[in-house]
């Protein structure tokens, strides 16, 4: 029986994009050949975009989809994404039968996720899932955009790579998601996709539907405490629930056993507490399995409400599985109402630093088109998307620097990747800021890494601790205004220390100068790196930045 990737090259690529003009226009021939003769490493292949519709240059992408080191594997795979080229289909499968790197693997998926015919989803699939990594990721992410419905079908293979593509599903489908959670209470494969689901939507802002939740509650064991926890979580948090929802949990709540559930009935008691007498909860503590059992339970606000004696029981029962006291969420913590989402405030999608495809890429780009290092030398790009997700616009860079690297801050925009799994509108535009800095050329950026969410409070690891803390400069344009603002930003740190990710969440200004000048210095940010089990690992923090004039 022929492989999966030998399918793929078989049937051949159903092209959905052909090779973008604004982003591929024909070059000079000595541009060309100066791009061609360039050693392959992973900038050298990024300077190929702008002249691949030459046929030298897509002989050289070829050639590097071939070559040894992984890095320059997986950025021609994302020039390979990007312009969708006919001539890259047949070597791209080929490519993909021979890839074990993840980081390779998944910009392999992603490109051929884009061009091969939906007949082919369960041979790429199963490529993607033998790579391992984010390559079931990449997959995901282009298809849950153009169509989504295609998702459900494999969710037992898709496990918990599946769960933050089925929250903005779940609450656009309804009814399509809880059809295909229908055989949850005796279908144990369908578990980690449904409860990879609640996780991915413990504080989204729009409530998962009750008919969503609604097979987790019948299958009982881990998916129904799950949903039971994250109704009460939400409600604890003051965060929307669906009224149905409520109720049917409340219901459970109401008649859970100790000898049923001792983690439910523990968790119903507490939640209940404040309105009621509190009634004994030592045969549920005795009750639990140390060795089992949810662990998202153990730092949540509800456990405040435990008195001395239940505390000190419950932690012999756990012991370090339940985090310091401290570690607790507190109870009804306030919600940032008065913030409010910049997609729900202006054109704008999201407001984010770059991603870069490699640890080193932003340098050596920067390096080989005459850009040097410069001090708050940050520059902001537009761009516009097609609904797969592939770049379609580059607006011109703006910013300090501009003119010294312009040039490097198109090339990157052009390679980038929405990270998200809802439809793109026509007119979304998101706007990426990158930095040019020495700080910025001296910091490892990217984790290659597997579909583990990062590391949060309240679970066994010790803390990153803040060693560079870049203050944030007041935005010029606005000197003289008089005009304040506040900024949260959702961040990831890397095992470097370095802050990978950076995108803003909410805010409270009038003007997206502040969203700029607030990625600017949290991307500048650093770190010691976060431990997890004794093992560093990314960790996801959210910070406010607040403007003053």
């Amino acid at each position: 029986m022929p492989s999966p990737a030998r399918v793929l090259a078989a049937a051949g690529f159903a092209l959905l994009a052909s090779t973008r003009a604004d982003l591929a226009a024909t070059q000079d021939p000595s541009g060309v050949a100066a791009a061609v003769a360039r050693p392959l490493k992973p900038a050298a292949v990024a300077l190929l975009l702008p002249h691949i519709a030459q046929p030298a240059a897509q002989a050289r992408l070829i050639e590097a989809l071939r070559d040894a080191d992984p890095e320059v594997r997986a950025v021609a795979a994302r020039i390979a994404f990007v312009t969708g080229l006919p001539a890259l289909t047949a070597p791209l499968a080929s490519a993909l039968e021979q890839e074990q790197n993840a980081l390779a693997g998944a910009e392999m998926v992603r490109a051929a996720s884009v061009v091969a015919a939906p007949s082919l989803d369960d041979a790429l699939l199963a490529i993607a899932r033998r790579i391992g990594g984010t390559a079931p990721t990449a997959w995901l992410e282009v298809v849950s955009r153009v169509r989504p419905l295609d998702i459900l079908p494999r969710l037992d293979k898709l496990g918990n790579y599946a769960g933050e593509a089925l929250v903005p599903l779940a609450t656009a489908q309804p009814d399509a998601v809880a059809k295909a959670f229908a055989t949850l209470p005796s279908n144990r494969a369908l578990e980690e996709a449904f409860l990879d689901m609640l996780a991915e939507a413990g504080d989204a802002r729009a409530p998962l539907p009750a008919a969503v939740l609604a097979p987790g509650l019948e299958a009982k064991g881990a998916p129904r405490r799950a949903v039971v926890h994250h109704v009460l979580r939400r409600l604890a948090k003051g965060l929307a629930v669906s009224a149905d929802a409520e109720a049917a949990v409340r219901a459970v709540t109401q008649s859970i056993a100790v000898d049923e559930d001792p983690y439910l009935a523990l968790i119903a008691e507490l939640t209940r507490r404040p309105a009621a007498s509190p009634v004994a909860l030592g045969p549920a503590i005795a009750a639990l399995d140390a060795a089992a059992g949810p662990t998202s339970v153990w730092s949540d606000s509800w456990l405040r409400r435990l008195d001395a004696r239940e505390e000190a029981a419950l932690r012999e029962r756990l012991g370090d599985r339940l985090p310091a006291r401290d570690l607790w969420d507190p109870d009804a913590p306030p919600r940032p109402s008065e913030l409010e989402s910049p997609a729900q405030t202006g054109a704008l999608s999201t407001i984010r630093m770059i991603r870069p495809l490699t640890a080193s890429i932003v340098r050596d780009i920067a390096a080989a088109t005459g850009c040097k290092p410069g001090a708050n030398q940050t520059l902001a790009v537009e761009l516009g998307y097609r609904p797969t997700g592939q770049v379609r616009q580059v607006f011109p860079p703006v910013g300090q620097g501009a003119a010294r690297c312009g040039d490097a801050a198109r090339l990157l925009a052009a390679l980038d990747v929405p990270r998200q799994f809802e439809s793109i509108a026509a007119d979304r535009t998101d706007l990426i800021v990158i930095g040019f800095r020495p700080e910025d050329m001296a910091c490892a950026r990217t984790d290659p890494r597997t579909k583990v969410p990062p590391a949060r409070a309240g679970q066994r690891f010790v803390m990153p601790t803040l060693v560079r803390r870049v203050p944030p400069v007041y935005p010029a344009a606005l000197e003289g205004r008089r005009v304040s603002g506040v900024v949260l930003v959702d961040a990831t740190i890397a095992a470097s220390g370095c802050i990978a990710e950076a995108m803003v969440i909410r805010h409270q200004h009038p003007n997206p100068n502040f969203d700029v000048a607030a990625l600017e210095a949290v991307s500048a940010w650093l770190f010691t790196p976060g431990t997890k089990d004794g093992q560093i690992v990314p960790v996801r923090v959210t910070v406010e930045v607040a403007f003053r004039p």
